[in-house]
């Protein structure tokens, strides 16, 4: 997900993605090889785990995102599944726009 996001931002000049945080992108990757996952006999390549953070342009191309990807709206990393949240929602629980408040983005 962390590269298609990224190759979308840099491969096309009218990508909603404003920038891909995961330490196989960033220029401190280096920083995060003490702490890379090892291949196991399940996942043989070893990787930098499940978290990575993505920025969108505006927050109707956010709200877009988050409601379309397929993914479970969950702050829990216990489960066998993919999910994802929106940082103010884990933060924050609600959005409010024009004076109502909401319970998701």
């Amino acid at each position: 997900m962390a590269e298609f996001l990224h190759n979308s931002m840099t491969e096309q000049p009218d990508s909603p993605v404003v920038s891909v945080q995961y330490p196989s992108l960033l220029a401190s990757k280096i920083n995060y090889g003490p702490f890379k996952r090892p291949g196991t006999p399940e996942l043989p390549s070893p990787g930098y785990g499940c978290l990575l953070t993505v920025e969108f342009e505006s927050v109707d191309t956010t709200r877009a995102f988050y409601d379309r990807c397929g993914f479970y709206p969950s702050p829990y990393l216990g489960g066998h599944l993919t999910f994802m949240s929106a940082y103010n929602m884990l933060m924050f629980g609600k959005d409010k726009r024009g004076g109502e408040e909401n319970d998701r983005i």
